[in-house]
């Protein structure tokens, strides 16, 4: 099996100055929202590189950052192009300090999120974080999040 990461290059809204997950800049200050924000969508992992005809194996959302998240963490969806996932509870804790780098944060190098992908719809991956799922007056500061899409490679 290989894999593939890449920061997304575009979200659906800005109200968090959500351009400032697009990259590892170490700082978790930025990225900053609660409860009372809309959900976010990512998209345009335009570093994604997956050969035609692979297989995928697995999607996994990893971030970088740290929360106050009170008593429930964000929640993350995926979309191949066609479908939404379910919604996945985050792995770990996220009411940790100091800032800790979560691989994954959501999903496994095995998990499909219950979707069918291709090289084509996992190159086009869409995340969606639902704060919904964060207790009133819970907080994320994250410094980053990106896609790892684990595949094998087609026969030659």
């Amino acid at each position: 099996m290989a894999d593939t990461i890449s920061f997304p290059t575009a979200a659906s809204t800005n109200t968090v100055t959500a351009s400032n997950l697009f990259a590892d800049d170490g700082t978790a200050t930025t990225g900053i929202w609660d409860s009372a924000h809309a959900d976010i969508t990512l998209s345009s992992f335009s570093s994604l590189s997956i050969p035609a005809g692979a297989t995928i194996d697995g999607i996994e959302v990893l971030i970088e950052g740290v929360g106050n998240t009170q008593a429930g963490d964000p929640e993350v969806k995926v979309y191949n192009g066609s479908s939404w996932s379910s919604n996945k509870v985050f792995l770990a804790i996220l009411r940790k300090r100091p800032v800790t780098a979560y691989d994954p944060g959501w999903g496994a190098n095995n998990d499909l999120w219950g979707l069918s992908w291709d090289a084509t719809t996992a190159a086009g991956i869409q995340i969606q974080i639902d704060s919904s799922t964060m207790a009133s007056g819970g907080r994320m500061f994250l410094d980053y999040m990106s896609v790892r899409v684990t595949y094998t490679a087609a026969a030659s």
